[in-house]
């Protein structure tokens, strides 16, 4: 995957803007405000429906505008495609190669992109969610099929959790439950199954960045491990219905994680954001094993928040990753002596873009 063409109208300050990136390393600098996280933004949009920076469409669209597009032509496996995206605060549209898609997963199958920010640790500790959509987006890009069991497991698990709030007879529940416990355990099992592969890539890569503390991942199935889910199930049902949802699955599956044999909630700031850089390349690395895919990886304004060790590291291991990468700065001494590995260099002033 590589973006080659990147264009958008009514994004934040941008009236319109296009660019040429390069398939390897592209740089954008430029002034607090000036724009430069924008940029990654549109990219952002165009893999997966939505802002990285926030959850209304409002305050994506330049002001006094109705409508922002996002475009981009992109190489998939030396196959061309071209990518849209128009969005109103009432309405979104997707076209991948000029046919109308309606499921985000087919935009984020069509173009894998990751974000990474000075604060993406914060949410990655602080919440099960955020880890468990960061190992699914790993799984979803490995396991073709794990898409549409996900999409079926979380079906019945709307069903289920309808007729807990309703009047329903016990018996109506076994045959969701038996649903839900057969795609649960595929669910589980792929999941295992990508850790086992993923956890000597993160170890290496955390090694690298710090040769004196050790990385673990272990994953939590979301029910009690020696028990299988369809007794749990049945056995906290009256539980379930007095909470008016379903507990127990793996929509409540968790990455424990440890760091020097402490949970990683316990570690320092430093070693938090490193595991998460240390994570999002071997997902990057494994996906590229698997599939001999190369994703888009984002980085705003990342360098800022690593000391000038942790930094060299970082940028040294960037040039040898199989992805294209996006990588902002306000700061070109961030750089140190790296300031030749960027294929691409782009400057952003009051809006405009300068390539």
């Amino acid at each position: 995957m590589a973006l080659t063409y990147l264009a958008a109208k009514q994004l934040r300050i941008f009236e319109q803007f296009d660019l040429t990136p390069d398939p390897g390393l592209n740089l954008i600098t430029g002034s607090n405000a000036a724009g430069k996280t924008s940029i990654l933004e549109a990219i952002y949009i165009l893999g997966l429906g939505r802002s990285f920076r926030t959850r209304s469409i409002g305050k994506i669209i330049r002001n006094g505008e109705s409508q922002l597009q996002v475009t981009g032509k992109s190489l998939k496996s030396d196959i061309p495609q071209k990518i849209g995206i128009s969005r109103t605060r009432q309405q979104f549209q997707i076209r991948i190669n000029n046919e109308s898609y309606k499921r985000l997963s087919d935009l984020a199958a069509a173009m894998p992109v990751q974000c990474l920010t000075p604060e993406t640790h914060f949410g990655f500790f602080r919440s099960a969610k955020h880890r468990r959509a960061a190992l699914d987006w790993g799984v979803f890009h490995v396991e073709q099929s794990f898409i549409n069991t996900w999409s079926g497991y979380k079906q019945v698990l709307r069903q289920r959790n309808a007729a807990l709030k309703g009047p329903v007879s016990n018996k109506l529940f076994e045959p969701w439950e038996k649903q839900l416990t057969a795609a649960a355990e595929t669910i589980h099992q792929q999941r295992v199954k990508f850790i086992d592969h993923l956890k000597p890539l993160v170890n290496d890569f955390y090694h690298q960045f710090n040769k004196n503390l050790s990385i673990d991942i272990r994953l939590a199935p979301g029910w009690p491990e020696k028990e299988l889910l369809f007794d749990v199930l049945a056995s906290h049902r009256l539980q379930d219905q007095k909470r008016g949802f379903t507990l127990y699955g793996p929509h409540r599956g968790d990455l424990k994680i440890t760091i020097d044999s402490k949970p990683a909630d316990q570690a320092s700031s430093g070693q938090q954001k490193l595991a998460v850089i240390a994570i999002r390349m071997a997902q990057i690395v494994m996906m590229n094993e698997n599939n001999s895919v190369r994703p888009i990886l984002l980085l705003d304004d990342l360098l800022s928040e690593l000391d000038v060790v942790h930094r060299e590291r970082v940028l040294s291991l960037l040039q040898e990753l199989p992805a294209q990468i996006f990588m902002t700065t306000t700061d070109m001494e961030f750089l140190g002596n790296k300031k030749h590995v960027f294929g691409q260099k782009f400057h952003v002033e009051q809006g405009k873009i300068y390539q």
